[in-house]
């Protein structure tokens, strides 16, 4: 402010004399600066804070304020079901799939004995018997009350035209799971093959009391069978 009045005291200059400013320190009054003077005065003083007060927020750095990111929520991947993808590749005879989707579905349950006896039956279908055997094997390794597993052997044998080791397998399926209708019928074929034709008898009729479908083809196929094996026998 010093300054401002200080220069307020030099002699007006040529251009403000024209500007209407002959206000000179001869004739200041005594009371004060004019108002005018005064005015204009902290006009220009108010300018030029107001520059230097523009000049400094411009030299500034901006102020970068952060705000908190929510984290991007992670999506979990959709997990497959092999066993299922494998039941339904063996269904539409899609073996050889089958059989990789049961192989990866073990990858997580490797002692499952449904898993591997559904992967031999895949074997079985594509002609691999002796994987077949393993992986029964090693479904009655795992659960020795495997049923279907000691059926599915005495199958195997069948097919190899092993008669005894097949009877065997299917008298552990009757004992493991009394209600199991499927091993009394095949000992129902397998005597017959035998020609022991009174055991064939039992067994069919066995696998007619226990078979809870009465109407299946199967059935009807057992009970004609039967009734021709009572003829000839009686």
């Amino acid at each position: 402010m010093s300054v401002i009045l200080n220069a307020l005291k030099h002699r007006q200059t040529p251009a403000q004399q024209k500007q209407g400013y002959t206000w000179s320190t001869a004739h200041r009054p005594s009371r004060g600066f004019p108002a005018k003077i005064l005015v204009v005065g902290l006009s220009a003083f108010a300018l030029a804070s107001g520059l230097g007060a523009v000049w400094m927020l411009a030299s500034k750095r901006p102020v970068v304020i952060k705000t908190a990111v929510a984290p991007t929520p992670q999506v979990k991947p959709i997990e497959r079901n092999f066993e299922q993808e494998a039941s339904q590749a063996f269904e539409r005879a899609d073996y050889k799939t089958s059989i990789e989707l049961f192989k990866q579905a073990l990858i997580k349950s490797p002692e499952d004995a449904t898993l591997l006896n559904n992967l031999g039956l895949a074997f079985v279908k594509n002609g691999q018997l002796p994987e077949a055997e393993s992986s029964f094997f090693k479904a009655v390794a795992s659960d020795s009350g495997c049923s279907s597993c000691y059926n599915n052997l005495g199958d195997l044998e069948m097919r190899r035209g092993s008669l005894d080791d097949a009877e065997l397998y299917y008298q552990k399926a009757t004992k493991s799971d009394p209600n199991y209708a499927d091993p009394h019928f095949n000992l129902g074929v397998l005597y017959e093959k035998m020609v022991d034709t009174e055991s064939a008898i039992g067994s069919y009729e066995t696998f007619l009391a226990l078979s809870k479908d009465r109407k299946s083809p199967i059935v009807r196929q057992v009970r004609n069978r039967l009734k021709k094996l009572q003829t000839e026998q009686g």
